[in-house]
């Protein structure tokens, strides 16, 4: 892995493009049990990697493109981290646009600014736990209603929701990502996308 560093770096000097060591992180990812964290205290745990001469620092958390990447690769802190920003930003839209009653025009800014939150790099980390993808469905529904003008503590049935979204037009937010996985797999396989398939599947 050290090779493969020094070659970037070097091709990064020969086309002008300098990384800057101080943003360039390592992260050591395991599957293994938690019993393992207890090397985590010796120093010789996490291998050293330098870039340019400069010791990358080792990290537990890392975002990348948007995502977080953790070292024992769940994704709980990245869903929790865009709960969080999709509230903080439902809460500002629903703050601004107060004066559009239009359901149409609601939903249209609901997906564009709001649900694009949850669908970027869906296929990278959509969970497949229950409760995380209950919590983001939730946050959804509670969305939804803002769109009918809807009181969030009015109770919805889980027919009369899904109801709600098919006037809308929108999926529930495990289907919306099946589907993104399924456009993923569909530009892979026709070589839209610069990924080759396994041979497994070919």
């Amino acid at each position: 892995l050290q090779t493969s560093i020094d070659n970037l770096y070097s091709w990064s000097i020969d086309n002008k493009m300098k990384f800057h060591p101080g943003k360039c992180k390592v992260v050591s990812t395991s599957i293994s049990a938690n019993s393992e964290k207890e090397w985590n205290m010796f120093p010789f745990f996490y291998s050293i990697y330098t870039l340019g001469g400069v010791v990358l620092q080792n990290v537990d958390t890392q975002r990348d493109l948007g995502v977080f990447i953790t070292d024992n690769l769940s994704w709980k802190f990245h869903v929790h981290y865009l709960l969080q920003e999709f509230i903080d930003r439902f809460n500002l839209l629903r703050r601004t646009v107060y004066f559009i009653n239009n359901p149409g025009q609601r939903s249209t800014l609901f997906i564009s600014l709001i649900r694009s939150i949850l669908e970027h790099c869906s296929s990278v980390w959509a969970p497949h736990q229950k409760g995380l993808l209950d919590s983001l469905e939730h946050a959804q529904k509670r969305s939804i209603k803002w769109v009918f003008k809807v009181s969030p503590r009015d109770h919805w049935s889980e027919e009369f929701y899904m109801n709600k979204l098919y006037i809308l037009n929108i999926l529930p937010i495990r289907l919306q990502f099946r589907f993104n996985d399924m456009k993923l797999f569909y530009k892979v396989m026709y070589g839209l996308v610069p990924i080759s398939l396994p041979r497994t599947l070919r």
